[in-house]
């Protein structure tokens, strides 16, 4: 079987599974408070998920999804840019034949970066980007329905 690689805040023992859908259930708790870039995580996550429906229906949505990325070391490399997401662990696929898509990491937290562009059009290139694959630079990140279990703690 094979193994990827999981970022999350939590500490977890081999063996422990981890759900698809905690990122979903993340945005959905965000709250109207000052922090403006939770705003711009759920209005990214939004138009990702509708461009995920207009493009690619039968890809699993990111929201009811787990993710892993395909080495220790993109996973390293992103986790310096996750902030408080600091365990890193080695992962498999409980469901290897669950739906899964792969996508550039980077095309999504790009939406939320402040760069003074109007959103929505660079939101919606970028997600036609993800869906559709037309970006093969970047780190690659599984989406996946499959829950996720854990062979060991990396660090």
């Amino acid at each position: 079987m094979s193994s990827y690689f999981h970022l999350c805040s939590v500490q977890l023992s081999p063996g422990s599974v981890i759900e698809p859908g905690n990122w979903g259930r993340i945005i959905e708790l965000y709250p109207q408070d000052a922090n403006v870039h939770n705003a711009w995580r759920v209005a990214a996550e939004q138009v990702f998920e509708m461009t995920r429906l207009q493009l690619a229906p039968n890809a699993p949505s990111r929201l009811t999804s787990a993710f892993a990325f395909f080495s220790q070391a993109d996973a390293e490399q992103q986790r310096a840019q996750m902030g408080w997401i600091n365990m890193l662990y080695e992962v498999e696929l409980v469901d290897p034949n669950a739906a899964q898509h792969i996508g550039v990491f980077a095309l999504l937290t790009a939406t939320y970066a402040l760069d003074n562009t109007r959103f929505l059009p660079k939101a919606r290139t970028l997600a036609v980007q993800y869906w559709t694959g037309s970006t093969p630079a970047g780190t690659k990140e599984l989406v996946t329905a499959s829950p996720l279990r854990v062979v060991k703690r990396i660090n």
